[in-house]
């Protein structure tokens, strides 16, 4: 079963959209307020587009939707997209396969670091054992930068992010990395 690509701008209820600058659907959206992303401009951050997103007046009977809030927020979308990741990575296909998982620990070569945005998304695709196919999707990879953005101005944690490791061209780990791809969204 092939991955769905998204035709049409997402459409929300911008009831349940509560994060002052992120969110992310439960599909794995990522969701920006305007003020976030004048903040991603402002840094001069790369590797991503943007689409409006439709408030979904579906829920609503008697009153016109106004067509401003179609610009209040915006679906971030990740334009550039990671090599195969290397191995020590352990990547374990399951019964349908696009539903991968991985055990452990991200890898990449080194030699990604020249070729990276500062968003980025993985080649594979990464589910469950569990659920509906649709709810496979790519892991986000940032930039130490992009990083330090979501922590210092988007008031997330340390513990939101998980670190990717290098390995260098005959596979070995390479030991107190301080990369520019440190973590993973």
């Amino acid at each position: 079963m092939p991955i769905r690509s998204q035709l049409t701008d997402l459409a929300a209820d911008f009831r349940y959209l509560e994060g002052e600058y992120l969110m992310m659907t439960t599909h794995g959206e990522i969701v920006v307020s305007n003020q976030a992303l004048e903040i991603l401009k402002e840094n001069d951050l790369s590797g991503f587009y943007t689409r409006p997103v439709k408030k979904d007046e579906s829920y609503r009977v008697f009153s016109k939707p106004d067509p401003a809030d179609n610009f209040k927020y915006k679906q971030l979308i990740c334009n550039h997209f990671m090599p195969k990741m290397s191995p020590p990575t352990e990547i374990v296909t399951k019964k349908y396969p696009l539903r991968i998982l991985v055990s452990g620990n991200i890898y990449y070569n080194q030699q990604v670091l020249s070729e990276i945005a500062d968003f980025n998304q993985t080649y594979e695709y990464f589910g469950s054992d569990y659920g509906d196919p649709v709810f496979v999707q790519r892991f986000w990879i940032l930039t130490k930068k992009a990083r330090d953005i979501f922590i210092e101005r988007f008031d997330q944690t340390e513990d939101d992010f998980s670190p990717v490791h290098l390995v260098d061209e005959d596979g070995n780990v390479i030991e107190n990395q301080l990369s520019d791809v440190s973590k993973i969204l």
